[in-house]
C-alpha cells in the first residue's frame, strides 16, 4: 500500500498505535479546540488547521534524518533486500517517511502557510535554510531565496495578529532595602520533636553578610547542583581536617620527625573511611593525591613544631558544642582545643588560606566563628573550672595563628584589638530585624565593603541573592 504523492510508505506502527483502543487523554482536545494545534516535526496532523506557522525551518530540520546505520551501508540494505527480501530501515526510507510526513502537515492546512527561518542559532552560529525549502521552491516552479522575505520590524506588515509586550519594569526596591514579611523568621528550621534546630557559627557568619542568603538557607532553597568529582576547596578542605585530627589526638604533641611517614597512611584511611572522598583512591587521581600529601606534611610537620614550641597540650579534637547566641540556640564543632601552660584553654579552627585577610578582618572587630565556639566551651565543662578561654585561626597556608584573648608566649601571641565588637553589633541588629519579620536585601557595594573589611562575601556569590542586589551609588 503506498499513500501520498510521492508513494512513501504508510507509517503502521503509528496507524496501530493511533487506533489501539483505550481512553482518549483529554488534555490535547482541549488544548486545541477552537485555538492552537502544536504539530512537532515528528509528528503526523491529528486535524486541519486554517493556517500553519512552521518555526525553525532551518538547518537539518523539517524534515530532520537519521545518519546512516553503525552496521549498513545504503547500497547494502538495497543489496540486502533485493538477495534477501529483507527490507531494513536506512537513511533513504527515512528520508521518504519524513517528507511525506511532511506532505500530510502541509495538506492538513486549508488557507495559508508561514514558514520562518531563524538566520542564527542561539549561540550565534549562523544556520542554513532547510533543506526542504529548495523542493518546495521546485513545486512552486521558482527560486528558494525568492521565498525568503526579512521579518519586517511593522508588526501591521505581519500576516498573523500579533501582541507586542510592553517592556518589563525596571527592578524596584525599597528604599531601605528591606522586605518585611509579617513573621517571625529565627525560627524556620525545626528538629523532628518541633524544637527550633539551633544555629551554627557558619550560618551566622553567613547571616552577617546577607541576610537573604542566610533565609534561603533557613527555606532549604540552596544550589544542589550536580558537578564531576573534584579537589575543589569543599574536598580538600574535609580532607585537611580529617588527617589534621587523626594525626593529633588529644595529648602531648606529635614528634615532629614522625610526620613524613604518617601523613600518607592517614591520608589513605580518610579517604577509605569518608564514601565522599573515596574517588580520590582511583589512579586517575595519584598526582593530586601526591600533592595534597606533600602540602600536608608541611602542615603537620610546622604544627606539631608550633605546638611544642608553645609548650600546649592538646585538650580535644571536634569535640561536639551547644550553647546560645543572639537569642538563639547554637550547637557546632571545634577543630581542635589547646591547653597552654599557664592554663588557658584556646580554640582554634582551621583555616585555608593565608592568614594576611583573617588578620584584617579581625583588627576590625568582624570577626564570628571563633568567639562562637568560644562562648561555647566558657559555659561548658571544656573550661575547666574558671581557666580563661582563648579563640583563634590557623592558617594553614602559611602556617600563621591568629589569636585574641589573654596569651602568654608565641607562637600564639594576641591581637590587640577587639576582634568581634563591630559583628556582634551587627548580628544583634540583624536578628532582631529577622524577629520582626524584616529582611534587608544587599546592594552591588556590599562585595566592597566587606573585602575592605577582611570579610570573605561568599554569600553574595548566591544566584538568588545576586538577582536581588540594589544598585548603590559606587
Amino acid at each position: 500500500m503506498t499513500c501520498g504523492p510521492e508513494e512513501a510508505p504508510v507509517d503502521w506502527a503509528g496507524l496501530i498505535a493511533a487506533t489501539r483502543p483505550g481512553t482518549v487523554p483529554e488534555a490535547p482536545v482541549a488544548a486545541t479546540r477552537g485555538a492552537l494545534a502544536v504539530f512537532t516535526e515528528g509528528q503526523n496532523p491529528w486535524r486541519e488547521v486554517r493556517r500553519l506557522l512552521a518555526i525553525g525551518f532551518a538547518g537539518d530540520r523539517f524534515p530532520s534524518v537519521s545518519g546512516s546505520g553503525p552496521f549498513w551501508l545504503e547500497h547494502e540494505i538495497d543489496l540486502i533486500e533485493k538477495c534477501c527480501g529483507i527490507a531494513l530501515p536506512g537513511r533513504r526510507a527515512s528520508l521518504e517517511l519524513a517528507r511525506a510526513r511532511l506532505d500530510r502537515q502541509f495538506a492538513a492546512v486549508s488557507e495559508g502557510i508561514e514558514i520562518t527561518c531563524p538566520v542564527r542559532d542561539r549561540a550565534g552560529a549562523r544556520l542554513a535554510p532547510a533543506a526542504t525549502l529548495d523542493l518546495i521552491a521546485h513545486r512552486l516552479g521558482t527560486k528558494a531565496e525568492d521565498l525568503i522575505r526579512p521579518l519586517s520590524e511593522d508588526p501591521a506588515d505581519w500576516l498573523f495578529d500579533t501582541h507586542v509586550p510592553l517592556p518589563a519594569a525596571p527592578r524596584t526596591f525599597p528604599a531601605d532595602r528591606t522586605i518585611d514579611l509579617n513573621r517571625d523568621l529565627t525560627g524556620l528550621r525545626l528538629e523532628e520533636d518541633g524544637t527550633v534546630r539551633p544555629q551554627s557559627p557558619s550560618r551566622l557568619d553567613t547571616l552577617l553578610v546577607s541576610p537573604l542568603a542566610w533565609l534561603l538557607g533557613e527555606l532549604g532553597i540552596e544550589d544542589k547542583g550536580w558537578g564531576p568529582d573534584a579537589l575543589d576547596a569543599m574536598v580538600r578542605g574535609s580532607l585537611l581536617h580529617k588527617v589534621l585530627e587523626a594525626l593529633f589526638p588529644p595529648g602531648p604533641p606529635p614528634d615532629p620527625g614522625s610526620m613524613a611517614e604518617a601523613v600518607p597512611v592517614t591520608i589513605d584511611a580518610a579517604i577509605e573511611d569518608d564514601r565522599d572522598l573515596r574517588f580520590l583512591a582511583a589512579p586517575a587521581w595519584t598526582v593530586e593525591r601526591r600533592h595534597v600529601a606533600s602540602d600536608l606534611t608541611r602542615i603537620a610537620i610546622r604544627w606539631a613544631e608550633m605546638l611544642q614550641e608553645a609548650g600546649a597540650t592538646i585538650h580535644a579534637t571536634e569535640e561536639y558544642l551547644s550553647g546560645e547566641a543572639f537569642g538563639m540556640g547554637l550547637h557546632g564543632k571545634v577543630d581542635t582545643l589547646l591547653k597552654l601552660p599557664n592554663g588557658t584553654i584556646l580554640v582554634i579552627d582551621y583555616k585555608s588560606g593565608k592568614s594576611t585577610k583573617r588578620v584584617k578582618r579581625m583588627k576590625n572587630g568582624w570577626d564570628v566563628q571563633a568567639e562562637l565556639y568560644g562562648g561555647m566551651i566558657r559555659g561548658s565543662a571544656l573550661a575547666e573550672g574558671k581557666n580563661a578561654v582563648a579563640v583563634g585561626y590557623l592558617s594553614l597556608t602559611d602556617m600563621v595563628a591568629v589569636t585574641s584573648g589573654t596569651l602568654a608566649g608565641d607562637p600564639f601571641g594576641p591581637l590587640d584589638a577587639d576582634t568581634h565588637g563591630a559583628a556582634k553589633e551587627k548580628l544583634t541588629e540583624t536578628v532582631a530585624a529577622l524577629r520582626q519579620g524584616r529582611v534587608t536585601l544587599n546592594g552591588t557595594a556590599d562585595a566592597k565593603f566587606f573585602g575592605d573589611l577582611g570579610v570573605g562575601a561568599y554569600a553574595l556569590d548566591n544566584t538568588i541573592v545576586s538577582a536581588f542586589l540594589r544598585e548603590d551609588d559606587q
